[in-house]
């Protein structure tokens, strides 16, 4: 009678395996998407919709076509192609929200103003009680805060590198405002700025309104 190959007993491989299974599944980590904070308005209500359309003082467009050609409309008036000037585009912004702001400057570094827009079709301001504020105002919470919105439209072949510079210096702006804000009323730089004051201070008196929509043919309205 022939010897008998010796076997390997695998009986329990495959516990084994799913045993290894479970240890990767659970000591992998994923790679996550990074996308940028931005605080987006409230929702409108069907009463404040309308009332916006009727007052588009409060509305500063940013448009960016397929061809990374950027065009800014600011209330009734016309769109301006600022495609060459991306630090424009921060200028524009702080013009827009340091609007009926006392006392602070009306445009940076010096230069002209840039949306060249009377006072009055610029956004208007409601008074609001931010109770924090009462401590640097003379005990009054109330502050004029602005209603203006910055909508800012894109193509879907427009570069990430042209949207995320517009939209930089969209930011970029409104700090300019709040950097003055702070100058102006709280009488600190804003970088000395404890959590607590810009958040329930700085942020609720000099919000943050950048509204992206769908990408669209951008190109077509921008020049009409």
């Amino acid at each position: 009678m022939g010897k008998k190959t010796p076997q390997i007993n695998s009986s329990s491989t495959a516990d084994i395996a799913f045993l290894l299974l479970c240890y990767f599944l659970m000591t992998t980590t994923m790679d996550q998407q990074l996308g940028i904070e931005r605080q987006m308005p409230p929702m409108q209500t069907a009463e404040k919709m309308q009332n916006q359309k009727a007052h588009k003082r409060n509305l500063l467009q940013v448009k960016i076509s397929a061809q990374d050609k950027v065009y800014v409309q600011g209330g009734t008036g016309y769109f301006k192609q600022v495609t060459n000037d991306i630090d424009l585009i921060r200028e524009i912004a702080y013009e827009f929200f340091s609007n009926g702001l006392r006392n602070v400057p009306r445009h940076l570094d010096g230069r002209p103003r840039e949306l060249n827009i009377s006072d009055e079709l610029l956004p208007e301001r409601e008074v609001t009680d931010i109770p924090e504020f009462a401590k640097f105002n003379g005990g009054s919470p109330a502050f004029a805060v602005s209603k203006g919105i910055i909508s800012l439209q894109y193509n879907v072949n427009t570069s990430y590198e042209t949207f995320i510079a517009v939209q930089n210096a969209l930011v970029a702006g409104v700090n300019e405002v709040r950097r003055a804000f702070c100058q102006e009323y709280l009488h600190k730089e804003f970088e000395d700025l404890t959590k607590e004051e810009l958040d329930r201070v700085v942020k609720k008196a000099v919000p943050q309104n950048i509204s992206e929509s769908d990408p669209k043919d951008t190109e077509a309205a921008a020049t009409k």
